[in-house]
């Protein structure tokens, strides 16, 4: 124990004991002990050595009680749980130098492994960064152990999907990945079903066996009730059995069921609910504000309606409730044109124009704290583009006056110059398919591009018979369909991944252009687009298109989007 201060105890002349009072009760204390070993408390007790009793707001009585016990005890101190968290918070408020070597030691000592856990939920503030750091690296090596103990299951949301993240399970054993997650879920079930599929979407399922599957689907029976999750893991015990091959990085779009519109162009009000399997569509709920050319992103069971060139606003419509509400924490601009990705359950707003200027701003939103949050500035102004997340990095692709390629770590909150494009490309797509980006479709070129991350480079692929930019995208399979779009709106292009070749399906019955698909084992829906409120569907048998029965309630295009 460092008692730095002694040494001037003795000048000062303290000898009398002096009161604290916290908020929550005050406590006798000896100064000389307190001043000797913090500067806190030797700045605190020196200054007026009249005065005898002292408000330490900030501190909780009984958190203060358990570092007073440590200098009287020294090395005879007994750690547990609460003492832990409790000393925590006394450092955020005193930042100790030799409370810093304990925490450190403690962490590191490895008869106290079963705290780790306590550790890294605890330390999340920033002021505790260097120990939550240090805890993730322990918690990596010791992981099977502190799952034995169950070391995860009442972790908050927050820090459970930071530490679950895709980088993170990659090399650990994906059965016991399961069951941390099924264990976690059930924990606080009605509160965290909603992260369920989430979180075991992340997994590589190409190293988890059926039998695995089928036992954990077993054994956690609200998988039951979860009608989505239960299809997912059924869909992966499939192709586990070899039964049917499918590419790993869109699996979760097989099994989509539901498209849910929000806004757009001729009904901005609206969400719209259209249910491939019913056959049906109907108005689910309202915007409070009226929304076109914006995007929307799902966390849990909300979905984030974010703001355009007219409103900077940004509203929370809930799925089982149906339910809207204005956030009162605004984008910081009228921003559009800008680009979204959800990474560890923050919502990134990439670029943009502002005024008819690109810009280079780039913020978070955290649903949790309810609020917008800058992040580090693009290496260069963009707008028009897309992005996407793959790794765990984020990369920004296109722009409407550049060929630049910037990628984003969030981890380390920097941008990275990534190798350019071959071609400039805008008003387009892009998606991931087998951990490769593809660039779909452009304002000004017929070209294609995709961008291995593990070669490094981008390279052409097989060009788009006709040039199309907003079009109505799907992707299945190992195929990527342009539905409509500008100079191509009664056209269906079809690019087969595996044979680099792209195909002409049958023309669509009605011209479409900002529509929007969703595309299963059997067909492909496209909803709206300009001056129109029909809904079509290509029936992948008799290869033909076809006007459904059912149509939207109003003419729409340019709606934000989710599947469900």
């Amino acid at each position: 124990m460092i008692y730095q201060y002694f040494p001037n105890l003795f000048e000062a002349s303290l000898f009398n004991d002096a009161e604290l009072v916290f908020s929550d009760g005050s406590m006798k204390v000896s100064r000389m002990i307190l001043a000797g070993h913090s500067k806190y408390f030797f700045d605190l007790l020196t200054k007026d050595v009249t005065k005898s009793k002292f408000d330490i707001k900030n501190l909780k009585m009984a958190d203060f009680k358990v570092y007073y016990e440590y200098l009287h005890s020294g090395d005879d101190f007994k750690v547990n749980r609460d003492k832990i968290v409790a000393f925590l918070q006394v450092q955020i408020e005193l930042n100790l130098p030799d409370i810093r070597i304990k925490l450190k030691e403690w962490i590191m000592n490895k008869d106290f492994i079963i705290y780790q856990g306590i550790f890294y939920e605890n330390s999340s503030k920033s002021e505790l960064e260097e120990y939550h750091n240090l805890t993730k690296q322990l918690i990596t090596t010791n992981f099977e152990a502190l799952c034995q103990i169950k070391a995860f299951d009442s972790f908050s949301r927050d820090n459970f999907l930071k530490l679950m993240s895709k980088n993170f399970i990659k090399n650990k054993n994906k059965g016991i990945i399961l069951d941390t997650i099924a264990r976690w879920v059930e924990y606080d079930f009605s509160n965290r079903k909603s992260d369920w599929l989430d979180l075991v979407s992340q997994i590589d399922y190409t190293k988890v066996d059926h039998i695995t599957l089928e036992e954990y689907v077993e054994k956690n029976e609200n998988i039951y009730s979860m009608p989505d999750l239960m299809k997912f893991l059924f869909l992966k015990i499939r192709v586990s059995k070899d039964e049917k091959s499918v590419v790993s990085n869109v699996v979760s779009k097989n099994s989509y069921s539901k498209m849910i519109l929000f806004g757009g162009e001729y009904s901005d009000q609206s969400v719209v609910e259209i249910d491939t399997k019913q056959n049906s569509v109907k108005i689910i709920g309202n915007l409070s504000i009226g929304k076109s050319g914006h995007f929307s992103e799902k966390i849990g069971n909300n979905v984030f309606v974010l703001g355009n060139e007219d409103s900077k606003k940004i509203e929370k419509y809930n799925l089982e409730s149906n339910k809207s509400e204005v956030l009162s924490f605004e984008m910081s601009c009228n921003n559009e044109d800008y680009s979204t990705v959800v990474y560890s359950n923050r919502i990134y707003v990439i670029g943009g124009e502002l005024n008819g200027d690109a810009i280079d701003t780039v913020e978070y939103f955290e649903p949790e704290k309810m609020k917008w949050i800058d992040a580090p500035k693009l290496l260069q102004q963009i707008s028009y583009h897309d992005s996407v997340i793959l790794d765990e990095i984020i990369y920004a692709v296109g722009d409407l006056r550049s060929a630049k390629f910037q990628s984003f770590e969030p981890e380390k909150m920097k941008w990275i110059d990534a190798p350019k494009l071959l071609q400039q490309i805008s008003y387009h797509d892009s998606v991931i398919l087998d951990e490769i980006i593809y660039a779909v479709g452009d304002l000004r070129s017929a070209k294609f591009q995709r961008f291995d991350p593990r070669e490094g480079k981008w390279s052409f692929l097989a060009d788009i018979p006709n040039k199309t930019h907003f079009t109505a995208l799907s992707v299945f399979e190992h195929a990527i369909t342009c539905s409509g779009g500008g100079d191509t709106q009664s056209l269906c292009q079809a690019y087969d991944i595996t044979n680099n070749k792209w195909d002409k399906l049958a023309n669509l019955t009605i011209p479409v252009y900002g529509a929007r698909s969703i595309e299963n084992e059997t067909s492909i829906i496209i909803a709206g687009g300009y001056n129109s409120d029909q809904i079509q569907s290509y029936d992948k048998d008799s290869k033909t298109w076809s006007i459904m029965d059912i149509t939207l309630p109003h003419k729409n295009r340019f709606s934000s989007k989710i599947w469900l």
